[in-house]
């Protein structure tokens, strides 16, 4: 129960700020993106059912096995991504906005998430793994996702969190506008709320490479996350 409430709060989080106006995850058509309809949240419970958490957990601990290691030593960190993302539409039976989201929530590489707040800061949980559990997945994300990557044990891997969430976006609104401004809605808002948090460059890119691999997906459901992140 702790864990299917806790899934349930972050992403019902992820998707209020969102203000994602279907029930469905299929692709939408809006006649005004800046309109939000919030009666979805109504049908929260069929919006968010249990096998959508059971596919976070499997795709989470698919990332933290040995596997998925062994995978990204023989065929590299940027093919890793790809592998991410094929996992993920295996487990949601080829549903492309849930594999997305569900590419977000496994890339994530923050425990928790401290807002400032008056007087004290506030630490909301962003995943229902022990931290045992959480620093293996994380420590076996990709980090040479850009061919310019930055040749360290972090290189990038904070970027597929971006570059995943926005292609989600894109492709769920079919917009890349909608996915831009959200974009620069979570960078502005993290370097004035967040702890830690500051407005960065490199991640509104990582965003516009998502948002570019969400609209490709619409018109070409066999392309890859390296099909985008292999020209930078």
């Amino acid at each position: 129960m702790r864990r299917y409430l806790l899934n349930m709060t972050n992403i019902v989080l992820f998707s209020a700020a969102l203000g994602y106006p279907q029930i469905n995850f299929a692709r939408t058509h809006l006649q005004d993106s800046s309109r939000i309809d919030y009666s979805a949240f109504e049908s929260m419970i069929t919006l968010f059912p249990p096998f959508l958490f059971q596919n976070i957990t499997q795709l989470k601990s698919y990332l933290r096995s040995d596997e998925f290691s062994e995978f990204k030593k023989q065929y590299g960190d940027l093919i890793a991504v790809d592998e991410i993302f094929r996992k993920s539409i295996q487990f949601t039976k080829g549903n492309t906005g849930i594999a997305l989201l569900l590419c977000t929530s496994a890339t994530l590489d923050h425990y928790t998430l401290g807002i400032r707040v008056p007087i004290l800061n506030i630490y909301i949980p962003l995943t229902d793994e022990s931290k045992e559990e959480f620093q293996k997945r994380v420590d076996n994300l990709p980090t040479q996702i850009y061919p310019s990557s930055p040749k360290t044990k972090y290189g990038n891997r904070d970027k597929l969190q971006h570059f995943f969430g926005s292609a989600f976006i894109a492709y769920v609104f079919e917009s890349s506008e909608v996915a831009e401004r959200f974009s620069e809605f979570v960078e502005k808002g993290e370097d004035r709320y967040i702890k830690g948090g500051q407005y960065d460059n490199n991640d509104i890119e990582a965003n516009r490479d998502g948002q570019l691999f969400g609209i490709e997906l619409g018109k070409n459901q066999k392309t890859k996350p390296s099909d985008i992140l292999n020209y930078k």
